[in-house]
């Protein structure tokens, strides 16, 4: 069991065909600092991906959203969509380049939203956007791909966020998986 952003998942499932139960967890403070050592995961193969969801999905409770950074093509949405199967999303999940974000809802009626930061012209587009709103709703998951490109809004993003830096390994392409 665990808490993903007040929400308690684990046990039984609550429907036919499995999946995560939901029961409120007590409330917190949203932005409140939450320094953590460096984790890592060893994903030696796509197969390995759900194991690498739940791991991160376990590590990253309580978080409004997770930065997502590393090379073009090292796996950032592939991840995001094993995530997606991992929190009961039934929807296909894509890459949002063109449209910058895309929401979905889990298997608990929460949101979940996938932002591909990578064609963001500046900070301005991105409050534009509403980001701040997106990860002050209550129960979403945020999942940013090339935080980076948020310019001098990254500290504030950050701030209730943790970081996963996917890196490949070039021997023998499994990707090291490192969350602080």
């Amino acid at each position: 069991r665990f808490a993903l952003n007040g929400v308690w998942w684990g046990g039984a499932p609550a429907r036919a065909g499995g999946g995560p139960y939901l029961r409120p967890a007590p409330p917190t403070g949203r932005f409140q600092s939450m320094a953590m050592a460096p984790l890592t995961f060893r994903a030696a193969s796509l197969a390995r991906l759900p194991a690498a969801a739940r791991w991160l999905l376990a590590h990253a409770a309580g978080r409004a959203a997770v930065l997502f950074t590393g090379e073009m093509g090292a796996g950032k949405t592939t991840l995001v969509r094993a995530l997606a199967a991992e929190l009961g999303v039934t929807d296909h999940v894509s890459s949002p380049t063109y449209g910058l974000v895309h929401t979905y809802r889990t298997a608990a009626g929460t949101a979940l939203y996938h932002f591909d930061l990578y064609r963001l012209a500046d900070a301005r587009e991105a409050l534009d956007l509403g980001i701040f709103d997106y990860l002050d709703e209550p129960g979403a998951l945020s999942l940013i791909e090339w935080p980076e490109r948020l310019g001098p809004l990254l500290p504030d993003v950050a701030a209730g966020a943790c970081s996963l830096t996917i890196a490949v390994d070039p021997a023998d392409e499994s990707r090291l998986l490192t969350l602080v």
